[in-house]
């Protein structure tokens, strides 16, 4: 998958942790964000930085 997926699922569930009402669910969302990130970064470059080195 490309890497905008897995920072757009990251921002997601940043966006949810800091919303959630209880502290079990914010910290399952911060792990969230920390898989997605590092799957974002092993992940396919974007499609525009992928353009550019042509």
């Amino acid at each position: 998958m490309e890497q905008t997926y897995w920072l757009k699922r990251k921002r997601s569930s940043l966006a949810k942790a800091r919303t959630a009402t209880n502290s079990g669910a914010r910290l399952i969302h911060f792990d969230l964000a920390g898989r997605y990130s590092v799957k974002a970064a092993h992940a396919a470059p974007l499609r525009e930085e992928a353009d550019n080195d042509q």
